[in-house]
């Protein structure tokens, strides 16, 4: 198909996170036995794959998890929080009989700490949309070990930590076929007490075997300082013995490291492997360099561009910065009260790399905004949504008030907000419309995430409905949980246009980015459907304004964000 030549509609399903099968049971803590005394002895009790929503405030316990299970708030709470008191609690996810997935959604760990240690394959934690507050002297908030294949995931957390935020001790004698992968995606790092801080990731691989760590869209500042911890930086990259290991670093924001350097990749062992990718960060106001690199080494290579630093050194060792290297203030809006949106000004806005064959470029920033705005992908973590002339965004809600939006028409069902999702709580059906005031008139982007909750029989559906402008006109995308469908429609005049459905897999607990794309410059129009690299072109008839909304089946179903913008480039 000659996309030059046709207009399109753009579908595009975008997966973050581990797929597994669907879960079985849910349950409430507390409520009626396994969960009727502790937290532990609950999550002893129920089955492998089961979820277990927390309704209790607080959980001050020790947790041992060595299954797959799912652990969150009750909705529409918004936290729950594990820990709070004198003694540091510990959340242990280690290896079980069967491969253990493990998610911790949305909760609060005050004097608490995760350790994961998988001793054989297949496992998988992630951590989504959680705060941990740990300020102990020699303890970090995560600690990572792994010996074969497995997987982390962390997500929009925000980790104030002593010691180090994140410390993959990748220790053991991996498989020498293995794979483990770690990303680490639009969190926050930070810490109580710089003097406690050695820094926010430290990723340390030892052994045989491969491991593949993608950190991108975070924000650090106010890390390092432990003045008796030696070598310090905010991520620091460490390689030995003969392991291979890959490293992106993209579109972070790092700032005030009091102790060090911003980024350290050590000199490695003559017998490992080792690549990093380093395009459009923001490093500023940092002890040592910006960038510390190693000498060169024919196992080592580095690509490197489109990165902004200030007030900081360099220590580029054998390997030459990228053309696109600037010394040059970034331009926050505000960097002492750490707010690191950039101006309308800043040098930093349009001057990303993207589309580039060395690097993968993120679709959203720190913030969940899709990106990139304007014309590319803007340095650092932060997208800014608006040029000196141009508006990017028609619309914009991350639903992170805690408040309803009085803009919005709720028509069905029971809605809230927990300070994370806008939460829709209906067995039934529940919708609402957005009230787009410009009602985004032909060509515009749809952008929203959903996430199911895990399936207890019901049919949990999501759906996206497009140019509204009536009953019997608009544009509607059905995503069936249980059937594993998704299906695109279009209705003219009360009557199918047009319309496909293709298989896929829906996980619940899973965060689905969905976008759906108009041109609105060709007589010809085409719906697109990406989700695990595959394409689905659905041609129907041309689109005209209307208003957009959302409708929910299920209970609860999670709705993380919804923007309307300009087409994507």
């Amino acid at each position: 198909m000659n996309m030059l030549k046709k207009n399109f509609l753009v579908l595009l399903i975008i997966l973050v996170g581990f797929s597994v099968r669907v879960y079985a049971t849910s349950w409430t803590y507390p409520s009626a036995a396994p969960c009727n005394t502790t937290l532990q002895a609950c999550i002893n009790g129920v089955q492998s794959g089961d979820t277990i929503f927390i309704a209790q405030a607080k959980v001050d316990e020790d947790l041992t998890i060595n299954k797959s299970v799912n652990m969150l708030p009750f909705p529409p709470n918004p936290s729950a929080t594990i820990g709070g008191g004198n003694t540091t609690r510990t959340i242990s996810v280690v290896s079980g009989p069967n491969e253990v997935h493990v998610k911790l959604i949305q909760l609060k760990l005050q004097n608490s700490r995760i350790e994961s240690t998988f001793t054989n394959g297949g496992n998988y934690l992630t951590v989504l949309d959680s705060t941990i507050d740990l300020n102990q002297k020699g303890l970090n908030a995560i600690t990572l070990n792994s010996n074969t294949t497995n997987g982390f995931s962390f997500l929009r957390n925000l980790i104030k930590s002593s010691g180090f935020g994140i410390y993959a001790d990748m220790n053991g004698t991996l498989d020498p076929e293995s794979e483990t992968g770690i990303d680490i995606k639009a969190n926050t790092f930070t810490s109580s007490d710089t003097s406690l801080s050695q820094g926010a990731i430290r990723i340390k691989v030892r052994g045989v075997g491969y491991i593949g760590t993608n950190i991108n869209n975070n924000i650090i500042y106010n890390v390092t300082g432990c003045g008796s911890c030696g070598a310090q930086a905010a991520i620091d990259v460490s390689v030995g013995d003969t392991a291979q290991a890959g490293t992106i670093l993209e579109n972070n924001t790092i700032d005030s490291i009091g102790l060090g350097d911003g980024i350290w990749l050590e000199t490695p062992d003559a017998g490992t492997v080792v690549m990093m990718q380093i395009y459009n960060n923001i490093v500023t106001n940092i002890s040592n360099a910006w960038l510390h690199l190693p000498p060169f080494s024919a196992n080592v290579q580095i690509n490197q561009d489109a990165n902004t630093d200030f007030n900081a050194a360099a220590a580029y060792g054998g390997y030459a910065p990228g053309p696109d290297t600037y010394y040059q203030d970034p331009g926050y809006t505000n960097g002492p009260q750490h707010d690191y949106s950039l101006t309308p000004f800043s040098p930093c806005l349009d001057t990303g790399l993207i589309n580039n064959v060395n690097i993968w470029s993120p679709r959203i920033d720190w913030a969940q905004t899709p990106r990139p705005l304007g014309k590319i992908i803007d340095r650092g973590a932060l997208e800014r949504t608006s040029s000196v002339l141009v508006n990017y965004l028609y619309l914009a809600d991350n639903f992170n008030d805690g408040v309803l939006n009085n803009n919005y028409s709720y028509l069905k069902g029971k809605w809230s907000e927990d300070g994370k999702n806008l939460v829709a709580i209906s067995a039934t059906k529940s919708k609402l419309f957005l009230n787009s005031p410009l009602l985004c008139p032909k060509g515009c982007v749809f952008d929203t995430t959903v996430r199911f909750s895990p399936a207890t029989g019901l049919v949990n559906k999501a759906y996206m409905l497009g140019w509204y402008q009536d009953s019997g006109t608009y544009v509607k995308v059905i995503v069936n949980q249980l059937a594993g469908k998704l299906t695109l429609i279009q209705y003219v005049n009360g009557a199918i246009a047009a319309k496909k459905s293709i298989k896929v897999t829906i996980d619940p607990l899973v965060d689905y980015r969905m976008r759906l794309v108009y041109d609105g410059d060709y007589p010809q129009t085409y719906v697109e459907l990406l989700t695990d690299n595959a394409n689905v072109y659905m041609p129907v008839v041309s689109v005209s304004g209307g208003d957009f909304g959302i409708q929910m089946k299920g209970d609860p179903l999670y709705i993380e964000n919804a923007f309307i913008t300009p087409p994507i480039n």
